[in-house]
């Protein structure tokens, strides 16, 4: 147990100090400015300002950066002003000689999160298997490019990954145990993971449909310890199953409402103007008397979220505005390391024998695998594997039991071997390039934006990367196109506008840019001229360079 604790963390020291090396590395994202939402909402508290996403993860942010005492604006016309330029004014202009440490405090917490996660996995990890196969769990969650990535700038998507874990952990344990505890944190992790993302509210329909499958086996169903004496009718079962749902309900609820503080609770359904039908009947007149026990700008920016959207998206090198049912399981099928799918196909043809006395754990995992990656699928909504980031931490899980397995059998332990040593060279290798990752089925990452834009691939990330480009060249001057929320002239960067028409120069542009997501004022074609130019040099997988005689 000691050898073991040792390792397990030296594995989250590894995660934690090449988390923050990424941290300091990283220029501000294109989200990012958002930030300057939570730092607004502490001084306000007036969530009219940005409701498309809930508050959480920004609150969280900004209170790690409050004892640096920032200078935060807040104009006339708040709270209808633009986040992301005021993000750009309050970090780079009102705090301009503490914006490095600002940038570093407000990702903190997506680090934290991304360890608790961790530690999560090996939890259950541990649980169904041994600590052996659990390090092997925690070992491909600490060397996964995208959660890598994603734990090192201030972001949304790891926090709602952690607690969809956790939400499900305590879930699975109040099956097991009937202990009004769990059920307690089962709904306190339902609630952060509501304030998180709004995707956190499928978590509700996966726990509903995880129960109903247990109905029908010999595995205990959610029902409080004491009522489990005795054989139980289905309708019973079916009232427990019921009851602790209205529990967690409660708890969860009470979680939103103080993350809003309590604003709006209880509003009649007849004052929303959803933009979308998103829930059955909320444009009903017959339920306008109905008060909703939940901030009204939270069930507000649900109605109006980008989940909804029909924005045109780029995919397989063009820009489309079909569905594309098949954009997430592609992009899960590129940005996961090969040797993990390798792997993962081995595990799904081995589930008879990896799923013996693991009932409940399997029907959670599998649930939630494919539970997220449909609803993405049939959405409009089509941006990076970020959106999966959930379903992950689960799949660790899984290849621990795949992993304790191999034990027994000797063929497929020195496979597993092997492909666990591919899986730490691919993605060391790509260090410290972790956002723009793709695995060998398309050539690597040099060929990722041929399929995929924004972030996947290019989110402003490499800006400092650029520097220590031309610092290696010795170029006092670039002509620059770049997509993301940093300022060049504070990276040391002289740099001059490339221009839509052929210029001569050497022109370094975002590869977003490039293909047209431009958030510059420039037409969308206005680099289209480069397109059939072959790049003269490439910057960290999402920066290209032309040499234009």
């Amino acid at each position: 147990m000691r050898k073991t604790t040792i390792i397990l963390l030296a594995f989250l020291a590894i995660f934690f100090f090449r988390g923050l090396y990424m941290n300091s590395y990283h220029s501000l994202t294109s989200d990012e400015p958002v930030i300057y939402t939570g730092l607004a909402l502490w001084k306000t508290g007036d969530f009219a300002h940005s409701p498309t996403h809930p508050p959480g993860m920004k609150l969280l942010m900004a209170w790690f950066t409050l004892p640096l005492g920032l200078n935060v604006p807040i104009p006339q016309g708040f709270p209808n002003v633009d986040e992301f330029l005021y993000g750009k004014l309050l970090t780079f202009q009102y705090n301009q000689s503490i914006f490095e440490k600002f940038i570093f405090w407000s990702r903190m917490p997506s680090l934290l999160l991304g360890l608790l996660a961790a530690l999560y996995v090996y939890w259950w990890a541990s649980e169904v298997t041994n600590r052996k196969s659990a390090l092997f769990a925690v070992a491909l969650f600490v060397f996964f490019p995208s959660i890598i990535a994603l734990s090192a700038i201030s972001d949304n998507d790891i926090m709602v990954a952690a607690f969809f874990i956790m939400t499900l952990y305590h879930f699975k344990h109040y099956i097991q145990s009937g202990e009004t505890r769990d059920a307690a944190l089962t709904g306190l992790c339902l609630g952060v993971a509501l304030l998180s993302k709004h995707t956190g509210i499928l978590l509700i329909p996966l726990m509903l449909l995880a129960s109903v499958i247990l109905l029908f086996t010999e595995h205990p169903v959610p029902m409080l310890k004491k009522f489990r004496t005795e054989h139980k009718s289905l309708a019973r079962k079916i009232f427990a199953i019921l009851a602790f749902f209205v529990f967690i309900g409660v708890v969860s609820a009470f979680v939103v409402n103080a993350g809003y503080f309590f604003q709006g609770t209880f509003t009649p359904l007849r004052e929303y103007k959803f933009e979308h039908e998103f829930l059955p009947g909320s444009n009903s007149p017959a339920l306008n008397w109905l008060p909703v026990p939940l901030p009204y700008w939270y069930l507000k920016g649900l109605g109006s979220s980008q989940i909804f959207a029909k924005d045109p998206h780029y995919f397989r090198g063009q820009w489309v505005t079909t569905e594309d049912w098949y954009f997430f399981i592609f992009s899960f099928l590129v940005k996961t390391p090969l040797a993990m799918l390798i792997m993962l196909g081995i595990a799904l043809a081995l589930y008879p024998k990896l799923k013996h006395g693991r009932t409940i754990d399997m029907t959670l995992i599998l649930l939630t695998v494919v539970g997220i990656t449909l609803f993405f699928s049939v959405k409009q909504y089509k941006l990076g594997i970020r959106h999966l980031l959930p379903i992950y931490p689960l799949l660790f899980v899984l290849l621990a039991m795949l992993w304790q397995y191999a034990q027994e059998h000797v063929t497929l332990k020195r496979a597993l071997y092997v492909l666990f040593g591919w899986y730490l060279i691919s993605t060391v290798m790509v260090h410290p390039y972790y956002l723009s990752y793709f695995n060998e089925l398309i050539g690597g990452s040099a060929n990722g934006h041929k399929y995929f834009l924004d972030s996947n691939v290019d989110w402003g990330q490499d800006l400092n990367a650029v520097k220590d480009w031309m610092d290696e060249r010795g170029l006092s001057e670039i002509g620059l196109s770049y997509y993301g929320s940093d300022v060049p002239e504070l990276r040391g960067i002289r740099s001059h506008l490339i221009p839509c028409e052929r210029t001569p120069g050497k022109h370094v542009l975002s590869i977003n840019n490039l293909h047209g997501l431009l958030f510059t004022g420039q037409p969308k074609d206005c680099y289209a001229w480069l397109r059939n130019v072959p790049p003269s040099d490439r910057i960290a997988h999402s920066i290209l360079v032309f040499d234009i005689p």
